[in-house]
């Protein structure tokens, strides 16, 4: 984070750097299309939890082997991990979006990540959150 504010300062030469943070645990929290989103990958990620578990059912009534068992296990935890993948590139890509639209609209140079928790922007700065979360509805 440091770094992007030392480049952004440098590249600014002797003008002034107009910095904007997110909150993006506020982000999260308050934005609807991420809930959303969120709502439906937990939904998605239920169903096939429950799918999983009735394949297993299956194959040890069928009297499958632990390597099948270990192979029908190994296949759910990769669509899981695919699905994850998925969720997380398509909300980050989304969310990078509307923090570069805002950015552009307010003429901000820079967006760093700042929280109650972790605070990257101490003084100064603007804070965009909630113009990302109405630039996401």
């Amino acid at each position: 984070m440091l770094s992007a504010l030392t480049i952004a300062v440098m590249t600014a030469g002797c003008g002034e750097v107009n910095i904007g943070y997110i909150d993006e645990t506020r982000l999260n929290e308050e934005c609807p299309q991420i809930k959303a989103s969120t709502e439906e990958w937990q939904k998605k990620l239920e169903e096939l939890q429950n799918t999983t578990m009735q394949q297993l059912n299956d194959a040890a009534a069928n009297g499958a082997t632990q390597e099948e068992i270990g192979k029908i296990q190994q296949e759910a935890q990769m669509k899981a991990a695919a699905m994850n993948n998925d969720f997380q590139s398509q909300t980050r890509t989304k969310v990078d979006i509307a923090i570069d639209e805002v950015a552009k609209a307010k003429k901000i140079d820079t967006v760093v990540k700042s929280s109650k928790d972790n605070k990257t922007v101490v003084s100064g700065g603007t804070d965009i959150t909630d113009d990302v979360i109405q630039k996401l509805q």
